[in-house]
């Protein structure tokens, strides 16, 4: 698990660079949601922590890309497993 931080500095500095293209915030809500699915319990507390994390979700949560929107909710299923596991 020692990738796990590095990658969400990575999607961090995307989400701070608030200029994404719809391609790569699709891949990057989906890339959180994998690394909640793929580390379970492991990852919770690391993307709870993450405050960009957070509002990243969020803010695809309401995109009106419905192909964004759908891999946030994924994302947020796979996180709500992750912290409550």
């Amino acid at each position: 698990m020692p990738f796990a931080p590095h990658i969400l500095q990575f999607l961090d500095s995307l989400y701070q660079e608030k200029d994404m293209d719809d391609a790569v915030t699709k891949t990057a809500v989906g890339l959180l949601g994998d690394l909640a699915d793929t580390l379970g319990s492991h990852a919770g507390p690391l993307i709870q922590l993450s405050v960009s994390s957070r509002e990243f979700l969020n803010e695809c949560l309401s995109s009106d890309d419905h192909l964004i929107k759908e891999s946030a909710e994924w994302a947020r299923l796979a996180i709500t497993q992750a912290v409550s596991g």
